[in-house]
C-alpha cells in the first residue's frame, strides 16, 4: 500500500512524512510536489493527500482517483477556501484543517483507511452549511463532528 502527500517543499511537509512513514510502516509513504502531479496520474497511490492551497489545478488530479476507486484527502489551512463547496460536494473521504495535532491526524487516517469518513471540526460547520444537499454519510459524520482527540 502506498500513501502520497501532494504538498509544496517546507519543514511541514517533512514533519508530515516522518510522522506517516513512522505510524504506517507497513506502506510506502512519498511526497510529490504539486508541480509534478502528473507522477501521481499513472502510478496510482492508494491514499492521496492533496494540500489545496496551491496555485496548481488540482482537480483533474482528484477526478483521476475517484474514478479509480482510491481514497483522496483533501487538506486546507483555510476553513474558507474557495474550492471546499465543490470538494464537499465530492464526498471525498477526508477533509483534513491545517494544524492537525499527531494524535488527530494519525486517528484520523486510521479511519479512511477503515472506510470511513473524517471532517475536521474546523471544517464541519462550512461544510453543512455550504451545501444543502450534501450525502447523507458526510451529514452524518459532520453533525457528529468526528474530529476526536
Amino acid at each position: 500500500m502506498r500513501i502520497a502527500i501532494m504538498k509544496e517543499a517546507s519543514i511541514y511537509r517533512e514533519v508530515l512524512l516522518s510522522v506517516l512513514s513512522n505510524e504506517f510502516n507497513d506502506y510506502d509513504v512519498i511526497t510529490v510536489d504539486p508541480k509534478q502531479q502528473d507522477k501521481l496520474q499513472d502510478d496510482l497511490i492508494d491514499l492521496l493527500i492533496v494540500d489545496i492551497d496551491t496555485a496548481a489545478d488540482i482537480n483533474s488530479l482528484i477526478k483521476h482517483y475517484i474514478d479509480n476507486n482510491k481514497h483522496v484527502i483533501i487538506w486546507t489551512e483555510d476553513s474558507t477556501h474557495p474550492e471546499l463547496t465543490n470538494l464537499f460536494k465530492l464526498d471525498l473521504q477526508g477533509y483534513f484543517y491545517n494544524g492537525m495535532e499527531k494524535e488527530a491526524l494519525i486517528k484520523a487516517i486510521k479511519k479512511i483507511l477503515l472506510g470511513k469518513q473524517y471532517i475536521h471540526e474546523e471544517l464541519a460547520p462550512n461544510a453543512i452549511r455550504r451545501i444543502p444537499t450534501i450525502t447523507q454519510s458526510s451529514a452524518k459524520a459532520a453533525s457528529r463532528c468526528v474530529y476526536q482527540t
